[in-house]
């Protein structure tokens, strides 16, 4: 059965072509990751609660970019913190965040939409196969900043026969 996530309202979403993606952690090295793929994290398919940190999500968090602010600390790079590993994953299907959630979290003063406004994430099933994740990078501390260090490719990967297309759009 594919995953559907849960907006506030009650609606389930099917997922949509988002391209390729990053996805940072420390939890996972390169070496398993390559081999089994990260594991499913959770069950729960509540986009909200996701955003907020439900440790049951069955979504993880991408973005388009390895970094989206260093002065924010935003961004996949900033998801794996220093010795995490940023994975660059290949043409993904998944869930816009902020254009999904916009208008539909109530509050006391009316609706609004994901906390994170600006971290242009795109949530993607927890579980992901080591023939989608194309290789990885090591996250080091520059002098200022969060970094890339050396890529290292994934034998396992193989390019996904999905094409890119604009978020909201069906894979094909």
């Amino acid at each position: 059965m594919e995953l559907k996530a849960k907006l506030p309202n009650g609606k389930l979403v099917d997922p949509a072509s988002i391209g390729i993606r990053y996805y940072g952690t420390d939890k996972i090295h390169p070496d398993l990751a390559f081999k089994y793929g990260i594991p499913l994290k959770g069950e729960c398919n509540d986009l909200y609660g996701h955003v907020l940190g439900n440790p049951d999500s069955a979504f993880r968090g991408t973005t388009e970019r390895p970094v989206i602010s260093h002065h924010q600390e935003q961004g996949a790079i900033y998801w794996a913190g220093h010795q995490g590993w940023v994975y660059t994953l290949g043409l993904m299907q998944g869930w816009d965040v902020e254009r999904l959630l916009d208008g539909l979290v109530p509050t006391a003063g009316g609706f609004t939409g994901s906390p994170h406004l600006g971290e242009l994430e795109c949530a993607i099933d927890s579980r992901i196969s080591p023939q989608l994740i194309q290789g990885a990078n090591r996250v080091f501390k520059s002098r200022r900043f969060l970094e890339l260090g050396e890529w290292i490719e994934n034998k396992n990967y193989q390019q996904s026969k999905l094409k890119s297309c604009a978020i909201g759009g069906k894979a094909q």
